[in-house]
């Protein structure tokens, strides 16, 4: 069951990630996304947010208006 629900939440962040890419959804909803999985980094969340860097991170990293925001995010990381 842990299993079908994770699949589900790695599905749907891939989808939102490719939104974003496309301009579908703003990035800023992707960076609270973002947000939120750095504030809980325990389990399944470290993978969720691995997708996500993979995915999108060159975008938002590339983006003038987010890649400020994006790189305090980043060097959060490297902290924790």
């Amino acid at each position: 069951m842990n299993f079908v629900v994770n699949d589900k939440r790695s599905r749907n962040l891939k989808y939102i990630c490719e939104f974003t890419k496309f301009k579908l959804i703003v990035p800023e909803r992707m960076l609270a996304v973002i947000q939120n999985l750095i504030d809980d980094l325990k389990g399944f969340n470290i993978e969720l947010l691995i997708a996500a860097l993979e995915s999108v991170g060159r975008f938002l990293y590339l983006a003038p208006l987010h890649a400020n925001k994006y790189i305090v995010f980043y060097a959060g990381l490297r902290f924790c």
